[in-house]
């Protein structure tokens, strides 16, 4: 997502936020609100704290709470700031959102797996 394959650019889809209360290693609570799933498969950079310099990968995000694939190694506080960019599941749909349907390197016309065979 955002390489020079599918044409975005990634600042365009980059969010400030900074850490609330009750954040952990493996979940950030943002105080943002934006839709559920909004940051899903996307990633979040440190950028102070103890995590100065990290980036993790977004598994989920629901009720402004992003939950991430792995925890950060050292604790994350309150106040904490962080970039986090939006993600793309890589199918026909997403691209469609973005306007980039032309630039998806996925095979979206595969027949599936008949299970009544």
């Amino acid at each position: 997502f955002c390489d020079s394959y599918c044409g975005l650019s990634k600042s365009n889809y980059c969010t400030s936020v900074t850490a609330q209360s009750g954040s952990s290693k493996s979940q950030i609570v943002t105080g943002l609100s934006l839709a559920d799933s909004y940051f899903n498969y996307g990633s979040v950079v440190c950028t102070s704290g103890n995590n100065k310099g990290i980036t993790r990968s977004v598994k989920t995000y629901t009720n402004n709470i992003a939950t991430l694939a792995f925890p950060f190694v050292k604790a994350v506080s309150s106040g904490d700031t962080f970039l986090f960019y939006k993600g793309c599941a890589k199918t026909m749909a997403d691209c469609a959102t973005y306007g980039s349907t032309a630039h998806l390197r996925a095979f979206p016309f595969l027949p599936t797996r008949n299970t009544l065979l």
